[in-house]
């Protein structure tokens, strides 16, 4: 007659695994529940102020001005594209 009790491990095992597809579920439904929180504040806010409209900004490009005062920087980039150029073609 075959043992009938059955491993403490294998049901732990098998109790571990309820417990994560149940915490997945719950996490999809949480994350689902977010999603559509946030795109119905989008389309209120598009509603109340229209489509986002990008303007040009004349001044974009000082931001970038402190890596130009980087001394020989464009010299350092320039030679690490000919040595990536040089170590593909062969």
């Amino acid at each position: 007659m075959p043992d009938s009790t059955i491993d403490p491990a294998l049901l732990e095992r098998m109790a571990d695994e309820l417990r994560s597809r149940r915490s997945a579920r719950e996490r999809e439904r949480a994350e689902n529940e977010r999603r559509a929180q946030l795109l119905s504040r989008i389309a209120t806010r598009i509603r109340s102020d229209g489509p986002h409209q990008s303007h040009p900004h004349p001044d974009r490009a000082r931001q970038f001005m402190p890596f130009a005062a980087l001394k020989g920087l464009d010299a350092l980039i320039e030679a690490g594209m000919r040595a990536a150029d040089e170590s593909e073609s062969g």
